[in-house]
C-alpha cells in the first residue's frame, strides 16, 4: 500500500497489486475541497491503470446536495469511463452522513448499472479490503 497523497481531510492510497485507489475520510471537508479531492482521486484512478475503489467514509459527515450532484452527474461518470468496475465502501458511523451515501448511491444507480460497475457496503474496513482482493 503506497499514500499518494495526504492532507488534513483526506488520504488518498493506492493498493497496486489489486489495481484499487483507497481513500479515507479523516473528517469532513467542504464543498470546494471535496471537489478537489474527488478530482484528484480520479487523476489517481487514470494515472495507475485502476478498476476497483475503497471509499472509507467512517469519519466523512454530511454530503452536501452540490457534491450529490457533482458525484451524480460529473464525477461517477467519468469514473465509469476511465474504466471502474468495482466499488467498496465502508460505511459512516454518522446515521445523517449514512443517509446521504444512500441518496447519493440511488443516484448513480444507472451508471453502475451500464457501466456494469458492481457496489458493496461494508462496516469495517477489513471486510471492504477483503472484498476488494476477490476481485
Amino acid at each position: 500500500m503506497e499514500t499518494l497523497y495526504s492532507k488534513k481531510f483526506m488520504e488518498i492510497r493506492l493498493l497496486n497489486e489489486h489495481k484499487c485507489i483507497e481513500w479515507e475520510w479523516k473528517q469532513p471537508a467542504t464543498v470546494k475541497d471535496t471537489k478537489k479531492l474527488l478530482d484528484k482521486i480520479y487523476e489517481f484512478f487514470v494515472k495507475h491503470n485502476c478498476d476497483k475503489i475503497n471509499n472509507i467514509m467512517q469519519n466523512m459527515g454530511v454530503l452536501p446536495p452540490e457534491i450529490q450532484e457533482f458525484v451524480n452527474t460529473s464525477w461517477m461518470p467519468r469514473m465509469a469511463q476511465a474504466g471502474l468496475k468495482h466499488v467498496a465502501l465502508v460505511l459512516p458511523k454518522s446515521a445523517s452522513a449514512d443517509y446521504t451515501v444512500d441518496k447519493v448511491r440511488d443516484q448513480v444507480v444507472d451508471t453502475r448499472q451500464k457501466g456494469g460497475i458492481e457496489e458493496a457496503a461494508f462496516e469495517t474496513v477489513e471486510e471492504a479490503r477483503a472484498w476488494i482482493a476477490s476481485r
